[in-house]
């Protein structure tokens, strides 16, 4: 179900189970703060491809206002960017990295990203990067298999946090 009269600049995504273990993604609008107004979508399971075809319906005017911080966090950013160099150039690296997984490319021309990555990284000598960057230079099979097929785990990763909780060794 999609409710287009309820779209906003600033959404969130969720997966949950409604009943007998069904999975659905809700998309809410945050400046409903819950109430009235607040439910956007809501898609039966949580595979990306459904739940893009469904948010594809939606008007392209009203897919593109949205707006990925809000204006206080824009400010904010630009505040803490100005005193803080280093930290925008952080920011700047992992939205590289980011744009790197939004690309739909072959996983050789992956990895030719990554290898420039790696090197503006090296460059920057922050030590948090290093951690990722050797992550993943010892995983980078497993994690250039993404580009097969653009798929990733964390349904599977979430539905399991869910089960934790239950213990059900017990």
């Amino acid at each position: 179900m999609l409710f287009k009269k309820n779209m906003g600049t600033h959404l969130s995504i969720d997966e949950t189970s409604l009943s007998q273990g069904e999975l659905y993604t809700i998309v809410t609008n945050k400046a409903a703060k819950g109430k009235k107004g607040s439910l956007v979508a809501i898609i039966r399971g949580v595979k990306s491809e459904n739940v893009i075809f469904v948010l594809s319906q939606l008007p392209e005017n009203k897919r593109k206002m949205v707006q990925k911080w809000t204006k206080s966090q824009t400010q904010g950013a630009e505040i803490l960017f100005e005193d803080y160099p280093e930290i925008k150039m952080a920011y700047d690296v992992s939205l590289e990295l980011t744009h790197i997984y939004n690309l739909k490319i072959k996983k050789k021309i992956a990895l030719t990203k990554f290898a420039h990555w790696y090197n503006k990284v090296d460059r920057l000598n922050c030590k948090f990067f290093k951690s990722v960057v050797q992550t993943m230079q010892n995983n980078y099979r497993d994690i250039v298999n993404y580009f097969d097929n653009r798929s990733i785990n964390a349904s599977a990763e979430s539905f399991n946090a869910k089960l934790k909780p239950l213990d059900l060794n017990s």
